[in-house]
């Protein structure tokens, strides 16, 4: 059996998440979800777009302080090493996600 210390699970949990979302994905920025600016960094939207992932502690405070996920319940919420996700059985995260997809489907329109 291979020994692993609880670091090197996170570590390699993150590394794995970071794959999954950011191979050719790109962050979003908070205001394409309606968001206030200082709501985060980059924002993942997953492919199924039934969550918001956003990296990092100071990140996922910023998102629910400024972006008003705060009030997004725990039983929505989940945490996979230093990635939080928002799912989009939330009524708040679920209009944001369509907030963004409005946003896209107008651009592609214009085009």
């Amino acid at each position: 059996m291979n020994v692993r210390t609880l670091s090197d699970l996170i570590e390699e949990t993150n590394e794995l998440v970071d794959l999954f979302l950011k191979n050719g994905n790109v962050g979003i920025n908070p205001s394409a979800l309606g968001l206030d600016q200082r709501a985060g960094y980059d924002l993942f939207i997953s492919e199924e777009n039934d969550c918001i992932g956003v990296q990092g502690e100071h990140a996922t405070r910023s998102l629910m302080y400024y972006g008003g996920f705060e009030y997004v319940n725990e039983e929505h919420v989940t945490r996979v090493g230093d990635w939080t996700f928002f799912s989009a059985d939330c009524d708040r995260v679920r209009t944001c996600i369509e907030r963004f997809l409005d946003k896209q489907d107008g651009e592609e329109t214009e085009e």
